[in-house]
């Protein structure tokens, strides 16, 4: 990437960066972490044309969502259809994300449009994040 002049690190990692989940301790440990050293990374980078961001993801219509819902729902005894649709209403959008636009957002960020982000940690969630920052 030096040698080119041109770089792009994307990290994949999640909203309980801004807003810890209970029950997720070294989950949201690592995921910090690795935001924190991204954001070090992207400085001592940034001069050479490579920039390092972050996604911080929410609810997206995925198996592993699905997965993790359906596991939720046989240890609670509860319909899928009902853990889904309360999932679906924590999110303002009131819907999940559909994958591509996950990958619409690391296109973006992957290409030379995004020459001048660097450093950032970016909320994909639908508004669930009550942050400001």
């Amino acid at each position: 990437m030096k040698a080119q002049g041109f770089g792009r690190i994307i990290n994949v990692s999640s909203m309980t960066v801004k807003e810890p989940q209970d029950g997720l301790v070294l989950s949201n440990t690592m995921r910090t972490a690795l935001v924190s050293w991204s954001k070090s990374l992207s400085n001592a980078v940034a001069a050479e044309g490579i920039t390092v961001n972050s996604v911080l993801t929410g609810y997206f219509d995925t198996d592993r969502l699905n997965s993790l819902m359906q596991a939720q729902a046989d240890k609670e005894g509860t319909a899928l259809d009902e853990i889904k649709q309360k999932r679906i209403q924590s999110v303002p959008m009131n819907r999940l994300g559909e994958p591509k636009e996950y990958g619409y957002l690391v296109a973006f960020l992957a290409s030379a449009y995004a020459s001048f982000l660097t450093g950032a940690s970016i909320p994909l969630d639908g508004g669930i994040a009550k942050t400001l920052f």
